[in-house]
């Protein structure tokens, strides 16, 4: 399964870092490419500040659900 992740700060690189683990893609998003991208994840530029940034993010994904 892809999941994305949006920033890549403590909690994202733990977030990808268990879904790695556990066989599962992080698609993570966020303004900059990080230095330390851990295996089996990808990045997709994003900016949170831009509304359609990321829903673009999440359009890569297989399949993806919006939160109201």
């Amino acid at each position: 399964m892809q999941v994305a992740v949006i920033g890549y700060g403590a909690v994202g690189r733990e977030t990808a870092k268990i879904l790695g683990e556990r066989g599962d893609m992080a698609v993570l998003g966020q303004r900059r490419p990080p230095d330390d991208l851990g295996v089996g994840a990808r990045f997709i530029a994003t900016d949170v500040l831009d509304r359609e940034s990321p829903i673009v993010c999440a359009e890569t994904l297989e399949s993806f659900r919006l939160s109201p």
